[in-house]
């Protein structure tokens, strides 16, 4: 097991004991500043799973993402795309307010073409497109958020933010596979790039107290220190 994978096994085991005590996680992701294709973008932002839905209608999954590239550069994020880690899920873009804004749902093999990082399952990008040539100002300029929401149907038993933050891509190219890439367009020297997410944190819920929520990431990420001290 790599690093990579053994942060993302340590949230996932401390957010599916969260899922259980609450109805809806979240956890926060960073953009890996140096894993990209170009290294001029990069990101913050969370995820959120919420098993009773807003206002008691479906359940969801929220994206809020900022673009915190260099000003120097400009760039926008124009898409991204991830897994899901439960089979027989359905999960569809809606956008947080009904206004698509150009993003729209990738549902086809090449609209989900994370390329050089391998396929995925679900995403949202500017035409539909991940790799498409959709104009990068519809996109979300650097220091400015946006939140993307998706319905999610299916058995939901087990299933909180890092469902959607754990299933590693099947890379191309002798790349490490990935959770999470945003794609990133529209930089003052016409460059792009795809960056993926380095951190991936599950956030402790309040009203646990956050006495056991901690000790679990404490243990998680003492099993992760001894885990790297013996690679």
């Amino acid at each position: 097991m790599n690093r990579r994978r053994s942060i993302y096994a340590a949230g996932a085991v401390v957010s599916a004991v969260v899922a259980g005590m609450a109805h809806a996680d979240t956890v926060k992701i960073a953009s890996d500043g140096g894993t990209s294709t170009s290294l001029l973008g990069s990101f913050t932002g969370t995820v959120e799973f919420n098993g009773s839905g807003i206002g008691g209608g479906p359940a969801n999954l929220a994206f809020t993402l900022t673009n915190t590239s260099p000003a120097s550069n400009g760039g926008y994020l124009t898409g991204f795309v991830f897994n899901v880690a439960k089979d027989g899920l359905t999960v569809t873009y809606i956008d947080a307010d009904g206004a698509k804004k150009g993003f729209d749902d990738l549902s086809t093999d090449k609209a989900l073409s994370g390329n050089p990082y391998g396929s995925f399952e679900e995403g949202a990008a500017l035409g539909g497109v991940f790799l498409g040539g959709a104009n990068p100002a519809d996109g979300i300029a650097v220091g400015q958020t946006r939140q993307f929401l998706f319905t999610v149907g299916g058995n939901l038993g087990g299933v909180n933010a890092m469902t959607f933050l754990s299933e590693e891509s099947v890379p191309t190219g002798g790349n490490d596979g990935q959770v999470f890439v945003a794609r990133f367009k529209g930089f003052f020297n016409d460059g792009s790039d795809k960056v993926v997410a380095g951190e991936v944190v599950p956030v402790p819920i309040a009203a646990w107290g956050g006495g056991m929520l901690l000790a679990g990431l404490g243990t998680a990420r003492a099993a992760r220190h001894r885990k790297l001290a013996e690679e």
